[in-house]
């Protein structure tokens, strides 16, 4: 017999059996530690090979998670930007405390901004909070995404 019939035939007692009647008794502990090892090696392998596969299916939902997330931002971003546009009523480019305090007033400028998670409770410290890249007194589009994205949700 082969060591491969031995181990998956599944009549390894039998096979045992011949050895330990006709040679010898001691036989048998080599044919049950045999026997044991195959089975915890087949076990440890086929749990490698689960651990592996539920790794990599991991990784890549991260990866997934990671790229929605980036893309959300994205979008965000777009949205702030646009509301940008919407409130610089001079066209410049850039949006002054006056300009922010009276679009600020305006009802579908509040909505906006709560579809965007800004609470607008306080124009003037929300605007100081903006303008801290320079402090100019006046926002850039940049300084306006940049600081709504540090706000969004508490401001």
């Amino acid at each position: 017999w082969t060591m491969f019939e031995l181990t998956f035939s599944g009549g390894w007692p039998t096979f045992a059996k011949l050895f330990v009647e006709k040679v010898s008794a001691y036989y048998i502990i080599f044919f049950v530690v045999y026997v044991l090892w195959v089975v915890f090696a087949s076990l440890r392998i086929a749990t490698a090979l689960l651990i592996r596969d539920t790794m990599a299916a991991a990784a890549k939902d991260s990866s997934l998670m990671m790229e929605v997330e980036m893309q959300s931002k994205r979008q965000y971003v777009a949205k702030i930007r646009k509301l940008f546009e919407a409130l610089d009523t001079s066209g410049d480019g850039r949006l002054t405390q006056e300009e922010f305090q009276a679009v600020c007033r305006r009802p579908q400028v509040l909505d906006l901004v709560k579809v965007l998670d800004v609470h607008v409770s306080d124009a003037d410290a929300l605007f100081e909070i903006l303008d801290l890249g320079d402090g100019d007194g006046s926002v850039s589009v940049d300084e306006f995404v940049g600081g709504l994205l540090r706000v969004k949700g508490n401001a």
